[in-house]
């Protein structure tokens, strides 16, 4: 094996420069261009593929420190499965694709290729990475190595992150829009009563008049904050710290989760995503060979919710005992239409394709509820907004009148 420099344009326009090991330049050519590479210089080079890896630049260090989004997982794994279908070798494809990245996934699919290479199989390898990969990954490509559809289940894991990847966003996006403007209109109103009002009141205690009430309300609270702002501070930061503290644990974590089911808004939004999580990983690992039960030991990593994924286990529990999965699912956490889906799919023998129609009615009606809250956040932040600095109006210019009239 020889090893060739080669400058390259990838499928983005971008240029690409780097090392690969080929017979002869006519096969290093064939792999390059398989991998949806433009060539525009191939050279032969004595140096050794390490010497290529090691001319990183600085930036490619300092990325290699951060964690490996979603978005790079999503094209290691398309591009992976693009590969395998034209026909190239594991190796092959992972040399590739080492060469075309850039940051951590790159020195990931670095470890891989070497693990594969010295014999170690696929999913064993992407198993000792850890948590840059989703668990489920693992475990339908053992099934894959099986059946011989490795590029089949490759292009399934690429689809599986970017789907998870858009509920996250899509549920983050509902429940943070309104946190974001009712802190916004907190923070408006604070700096309306510390900073504005306390001119009111040296402007009356030098005119000698009295306060309208609106006026003294807000004086009042103003000198409230003052003398007790530091404390109201220090007390929200010491409930923070206790509910993370909690949170980390488990029995907190699920007491936490529990509450948050109860909350509106919240709690439906949760579960909807929850929902959408569990039929699109059932449809997945149930159509790449897994069992149920091992469909749903793994699913219970992927949901967010304590409480749903401690349902999702007991309903493996009851299933291991004998139970169909439709009754298996009659748990607090999972929906009535979930339960009666499954038990029709099951029933019906098109449990696979139920599932997955399930995953995506659950997401749509997320997106949904999305939409909905954020046309009527909006109205309610010029209400909740225009309503404080309308009462801080109200005050100055009752005071106003107030002075002018006495």
């Amino acid at each position: 094996m020889s090893v060739y420099r080669y400058v390259a344009l990838n499928v983005k326009g971008e240029t690409v420069r780097g090392v690969l090991d080929a017979e002869n330049e006519r096969q290093a050519g064939t792999v390059l261009v398989s991998g949806g590479l433009r060539i525009l210089e191939l050279n032969k080079s004595e140096e050794g593929l390490n010497a290529g890896l090691g001319a990183k630049s600085l930036a490619d260090s300092f990325a290699n420190l951060r964690s490996v989004s979603a978005t790079e997982k999503v094209f290691f794994f398309r591009q992976l499965a693009l590969m395998l279908r034209s026909g190239l070798s594991l190796t092959e494809s992972l040399t590739i694709i080492q060469n075309i990245l850039r940051g951590k996934i790159c020195a990931v699919a670095n470890i891989l290729n070497n693990e594969v290479q010295n014999g170690e199989r696929f999913s064993n390898a992407i198993a000792a990475q850890g948590k840059v990969f989703p668990e489920m990954a693992q475990y339908m490509i053992r099934s894959a190595e099986a059946t011989g559809q490795l590029d089949v289940v490759m292009e399934r894991i690429s689809i599986h992150i970017e789907r998870r990847n858009e509920i996250k966003r899509e549920a983050l996006t509902t429940l943070l829009y309104p946190g974001i403007t009712f802190l916004i209109a907190i923070a408006m109103f604070i700096f309306l009563v510390t900073k504005v009002v306390p001119k009111f009141a040296d402007f009356f205690a030098k005119s000698g008049k009295s306060m309208p009430p609106q006026t003294k309300s807000l004086v009042d609270f103003s000198a409230f904050l003052g003398d007790w702002g530091i404390v109201i501070v220090l007390s929200l930061i010491m409930v923070a710290v206790v509910v993370a503290y909690l949170y980390s644990t488990t029995q907190g974590r699920y007491r936490i989760d529990g509450l948050l089911l109860k909350v509106p808004v919240v709690g439906s939004v949760i579960t909807l995503s929850a929902m959408s999580q569990l039929g699109w990983g059932l449809s997945m690992l149930l159509r790449s060979g897994l069992t149920i039960v091992e469909s749903m030991d793994i699913i219970k990593s992927l949901i967010g919710n304590a409480v749903i994924a401690n349902d999702v286990v007991v309903a493996r529990e009851r299933i291991l005992r004998g139970q169909d999965l439709g009754r298996s699912l009659q748990v607090g956490g999972i929906t009535p239409l979930f339960r009666e889906l499954a038990s029709v799919g099951e029933k019906s023998g098109s449990l696979t394709t139920i599932m997955e129609e399930a995953g995506s009615y659950y997401e749509t009606s997320l997106q949904a509820k999305n939409k909905v809250l954020s046309s009527l956040v909006e109205p309610m932040a010029i209400l909740l907004i225009g309503g404080m600095v309308g009462y801080v109006y109200l005050a100055f210019f009752k005071a106003m009148f107030a002075v002018s009239g006495g």
